[in-house]
């Protein structure tokens, strides 16, 4: 059955939502349309109990009994019922944002000219900042927001008093920094992955001015400026630790939303430079992991996603912390979604077993295994070749190799996959036939490994070739 769009918003409902929109459709403020809400009143019931969502024929019948069928009245009904369900979300938006509410309000008071009621309306907003924890981007652009209102009522009612302009463009000051320094980090990331260049326009010059000026004595300024600079100086490890250090001593100051962002800059970063060789990533990155699982911030509704679960594992595995990686799993199995629980177990224990040389049991977990993800496919299909060659199960090891060949040059991977995988099949060939005793032959697969652009079992194959008689 087509997805229409009534469906899609509908499968996103809670049911807490299902009897709030209940009760927002029978206000005739909204709507008194009996057929909207039969509409809404079937599917709910289907809903209930489990039935999947009806045919459009088949609503209709329900939502006009007796009367022959009229697919543009179906329609019709159709995006109504949406169109409904996306103002109820707008309604409850705006009435669960006390801040925005009272600012809306402020707004509406002060054009008007209802000036007690604009005063403490404001008064009301001025506590909200005041009392917030809070003193991150959002922080402000609220505060930014605050002061502009205030300016606005002073320039219509006090055109002889002075007006609070120095406050306010300090705050836009500081409110513009803060989302620059920000939006670079995220340009910096993305051109990482995609390798794209962009421009960052006035930033170097707007910090060359702010930075003697004080600004770095504001946390949040301070945390995204170092973020910034790891992020652009490519190998700076004193930036990322002041940052890492700001970041665990100001927490409380971001919003949780906020605080995951900047903690995934981070670790993606981190897996960047880890992928590169670097321990000294490897342990920074661990470090940040222990750090955001203690804070929850790796936490997305009380789950744990298994890309988190694997990096996680895969880093600890890398520094050797392999009984700290068994606990982590046990700790932390329970918070995977139930779907991927038992894959992603299993794809832990393997790496686990490798580590420790377990060679013959790695290649038995993953030998049947069909991890859904395509990356931890490939990260699987590696290790079981790496499993093979340890165990001089050439045979395997070589039909293995053309399985994976086939696999990366079918699926839709990034250029970075691509080239990793395929420079890791080319070296394992070479490897395996290099004849004993071939002096020449062995420096040069060294070398050509060592010089390889990208290459995440560099340390491995140099090993390998190292053991070469």
């Amino acid at each position: 059955m087509k997805k229409y769009k009534l469906y899609a918003l509908f499968d996103t409902l809670s049911n807490g939502e299902l009897r709030r929109l209940r009760r927002f459709l029978q206000s005739p403020y909204f709507t008194t349309r009996e057929d909207v809400f039969a509409a809404f009143g079937y599917l709910a019931e289907r809903r209930s109990a489990g039935r999947p969502m009806p045919d459009r024929e088949l609503l209709f019948q329900h939502c006009y009994p007796g009367d022959a069928y009229d697919d543009q009245k179906a329609r019709s009904l159709m995006s109504d019922l949406a169109e409904l369900i996306e103002q109820f979300w707008l309604v409850e938006g705006q009435g669960r944002s006390g801040y925005e509410a009272q600012m809306a309000l402020a707004g509406i008071c002060r054009r008007r000219g209802l000036e007690r009621q604009f005063q403490q309306t404001m008064s009301k907003a001025a506590r909200y900042l005041e009392r917030s924890p809070l003193r991150d981007p959002g922080h402000y652009e609220k505060l930014l927001a605050y002061q502009n209102e205030w300016l606005e009522y002073e320039s219509a009612t006090k055109r002889t008093a002075e007006l609070h302009l120095q406050e306010l463009t300090d705050t836009l000051d500081v409110s513009y920094l803060l989302s620059r320094l920000k939006y670079a980090c995220t340009q910096l990331t993305h051109s990482a992955v995609y390798h794209r260049e962009y421009r960052f326009g006035l930033l170097h010059s707007m910090l060359e001015e702010a930075l003697p000026l004080g600004y770095l004595d504001i946390p949040a300024v301070a945390i995204y400026y170092n973020c910034y600079r790891f992020l652009s100086e490519g190998y700076s490890l004193p930036p990322f630790r002041r940052f890492r250090t700001l970041l665990l001593e100001h927490g409380p100051l971001f919003s949780l939303g906020e605080k995951k962002g900047l903690y995934l800059l981070a670790i993606n970063y981190c897996i960047r430079q880890m992928n590169s060789g670097s321990m000294e990533f490897t342990r920074e990155g661990w470090a940040l992991y222990q750090q955001g699982l203690e804070q929850g911030v790796l936490l997305d509704g009380g789950r744990l996603s298994r890309f988190s679960f694997y990096n996680i594992a895969a880093t600890g595995i890398r520094l050797g912390e392999l009984e700290a990686v068994e606990r982590f799993v046990g700790e932390y199995r329970h918070y995977l979604a139930e779907e991927y629980r038992e894959l992603s177990v299993r794809f832990i224990r393997a790496r686990l077993a490798f580590a420790r040389e377990e060679f013959s049991e790695t290649a038995e977990i993953l030998r049947e295994a069909d991890f859904k993800d395509l990356v931890n496919n490939l990260i699987a299909k590696n290790l079981l070749i790496k499993a093979y060659y340890e165990l001089e199960r050439y045979e395997l090891l070589e039909a293995q190799l053309e399985s994976l060949r086939t696999f990366i040059l079918r699926k839709d991977f990034s250029d970075y996959h691509r080239r990793n995988y395929l420079n890791v099949i080319r070296f394992i060939q070479r490897l395996i036939t290099l004849a004993p005793y071939d002096e020449k032959g062995r420096k040069k697969l060294e070398q050509d490994i060592q010089d390889a652009e990208i290459l995440t079992e560099r340390e491995w194959l140099l090993e390998q070739v190292r053991r070469r008689p």
